[in-house]
């Protein structure tokens, strides 16, 4: 068990500190049982980091005997789109876009069958956008990643040729999660302020958030320092990592705005308090108040099917982060949140003033852990006093 070195007392922030030995012992029970492989976390309160450890190895290989470290850099998948959803905003601050415009303003390819599918609908996932796989395990339509990656290949449209799924639904009547609404939405950033997606992400939110671990691939492998810090899931990012430092033919550019960052759970909090203090972060303004209210205040409730629900309960949701907190979940009402594949889970609770990140690399990529998730989630806001 490597701890983040603090020299701060939880109690002083309202927190049991024997629920960090509650938590390490779960954490470490859970690696034991083969489930994750490691695990790191870091919470705070009243902006201020007070708690943090990591325990469990770096790589997925078991001969590998590399410690994960609570600074250790990992993709946090789709807790990127908190991100995108931040850099959408910034822009409708600027004047340049409204919640309320249509996206085939700037993605002309949409009009045929898309036509009415708003921002607000892309950062919402209720816009009928082509779903991500295994989200209707039971569908006869083309995976819409799919389509993009043979069209990379033959240099055709990717956007035209992802479109041409078609919708799931009429927009605004269902809760349909899609990665691919969130890549579109990288489409506007580029198109509205005329540079690349990540690059304004890295420029407008990470820089003075102060999240100088933090990056996508292309920022993070030019580093030797930033990339033997990264945490290997899988074969094919540890050949992503291996590749040489040159830069990638960007003759087609796909954003990586739906699940490409990478960070750790010390840079997200950093992020999470920017968040939770009007947008300000050590004194530079990041995004307004009034913008993150309206991003992170319930827009909709809406049923949701997705991965064999059957409606109920309906999904609340804000502009980019996830509102509901069911039955699996400790927190106040107004917890906002999101979670990332592998897994990861970044949450913010305004009432408690309090941030929790936590990453659980779990052993098998391809399947979702609940106790990972979520008993993790509990177990760290039992210590809130």
């Amino acid at each position: 068990m490597i701890k983040l070195k603090t020299s701060y007392v939880p109690e002083s922030f309202g927190y049991d500190s024997s629920r960090l030995d509650a938590l390490d012992k779960f954490l470490q029970a859970h690696i034991d049982r083969n489930a994750i492989f490691g695990a790191s976390y870091a919470l705070s309160r009243d902006g201020t980091l007070f708690a943090g450890g990591a325990l469990g190895r770096q790589t997925y290989k078991v001969d590998d005997k590399r410690p994960l470290k609570p600074d250790s850099i990992y993709c946090i998948a789709s807790v990127t789109k908190m991100f995108t959803a931040t850099a959408i905003f910034q822009l409708i601050e600027q004047g340049l876009c409204r919640l309320d415009e249509t996206m085939m303003t700037w993605i002309p390819q949409m009009e045929e069958k898309f036509p009415k599918v708003t921002i607000a609908h892309a950062l919402s996932h209720s816009g009928g956008l082509p779903a991500d796989g295994g989200v209707y395990p039971d569908s006869d339509k083309p995976n819409v990643w799919d389509l993009i990656g043979k069209a990379e290949e033959s240099g055709e449209d990717w956007i035209a040729a992802a479109l041409s799924a078609g919708p799931e639904s009429e927009p605004g009547t269902r809760w349909e999660y899609s990665s691919f609404g969130f890549t579109l939405l990288g489409v506007l950033i580029e198109r509205i302020s005329g540079v690349k997606a990540e690059r304004f992400i890295e420029k407008n939110i990470l820089i003075p958030c102060g999240m100088s671990s933090s990056g996508f691939h292309d920022t993070i492998v030019k580093s030797s320092s930033l990339k033997k810090r990264v945490v290997i899931t899988e074969g094919w990012i540890e050949e992503m990592f291996e590749e040489a430092n040159e830069p990638a033919d960007d003759s087609i550019y796909v954003p990586n705005t739906g699940g490409g960052l990478f960070s750790t759970v010390i840079d997200l909090v950093k992020y999470g308090n920017m968040l939770l203090d009007g947008g300000y972060a050590e004194g530079r303004r990041v995004i307004g108040r009034i913008a993150i209210e309206k991003m992170t205040s319930e827009y909709l409730k809406l049923p949701n099917f997705c991965w064999g629900l059957n409606g109920q309960p309906p999904v609340r949701y804000g502009l980019g982060p996830h509102l509901s907190l069911d039955d699996a979940k400790l927190g106040s009402d107004n917890v906002f949140f999101h979670e990332g594949s592998g897994l990861t889970l970044f949450m913010v609770d305004p009432v408690e003033r309090f941030v929790s990140v936590y990453y659980t690399p779990l052993v098998n990529q391809n399947e979702w852990d609940n106790v990972a998730a979520f008993n993790t989630h509990n177990v760290i806001f039992s210590g809130l006093m």
